[in-house]
């Protein structure tokens, strides 16, 4: 584990201690995905109590995670900001990048950002509750000017994009099937023993690991997939396995 996450383990132990202390709920920053992992490790090995996470809406990838001191029905502290631009005719298609790059030239921090989601040129912008008023000052993105307003209405988020793919594997060992989705040139163990390969939010070392359906996984720098179910068996003895990659 590096430097950065032995920090956030310590900082995460420190406010599960404070919440538990001062029966006050805690919050720390958004995390991504694989410090979300983290978390949830630490509250399955009983490091961290009362530990939740939560981006804003579901299936977010950046997560809060909130440190309960008492009260479960707590509202979290995040908002979001509905960015668009002020003439659609004449504005450009700004990318992830774009928009990030424009809310920390506005002195925004990371950890205060959550997911930015982009659909027909608006982008629902999830933040702390706090930094919602600063970020309506945001007026311009690359050259295009923007006007920004916090929502409620989050319907019009796009779903996360799948493309359904079929694959024939040995077996559904995380290996062998990270090996083939992924058509890795190393060897899919040595993935996992490098906690490279993440399931369910959580590293997963241990390469035997059998997927069940409804499985989330990602391998570092590979992309992000979903088990789906088995379909059968090929002609040759190799169990047929459905899977949606995120695209």
């Amino acid at each position: 584990m590096d430097g950065g996450m032995e920090l956030l383990k310590k900082r995460m132990k420190e406010m599960s201690a404070l919440a538990e202390r001062t029966g006050r709920d805690r919050y720390l920053g958004f995390l991504t995905p694989a410090e979300a992992g983290l978390a949830r490790e630490m509250t399955v090995r009983g490091e961290i109590k009362n530990a939740s996470l939560f981006g804003g809406y579901e299936d977010a990838e950046r997560l809060m995670v909130r440190f309960s001191g008492g009260d479960e029905d707590a509202d979290w502290p995040i908002a979001c900001v509905l960015i668009r631009p002020r003439s659609e005719k004449f504005a450009e298609d700004l990318t992830h990048r774009d928009l990030l790059g424009a809310l920390m030239a506005l002195g925004v921090e990371r950890d205060v950002l959550g997911d930015l989601r982009i659909l027909d040129k608006k982008c629902w912008c999830f933040c702390r509750r706090e930094m919602a008023g600063h970020i309506l000052s945001l007026e311009e993105v690359r050259r295009t000017p923007v006007k920004c307003e916090i929502t409620e209405d989050i319907g019009g988020i796009p779903p996360l994009r799948v493309r359904t793919e079929r694959f024939t594997v040995a077996s559904e060992r995380i290996d062998a099937v990270v090996s083939e989705v992924c058509r890795v040139s190393r060897a899919a163990a040595e993935l996992c023993r490098g906690e490279k390969v993440f399931l369910n939010g959580c590293v997963q070392t241990d390469p035997s690991r059998k997927l069940k359906e409804g499985d989330i996984f990602s391998v570092r720098g590979q992309g992000k997939f979903r088990y789906n179910c088995e379909r059968g068996v090929s002609k040759k003895g190799k169990l047929i396995l459905e899977i949606d990659r995120y695209v």
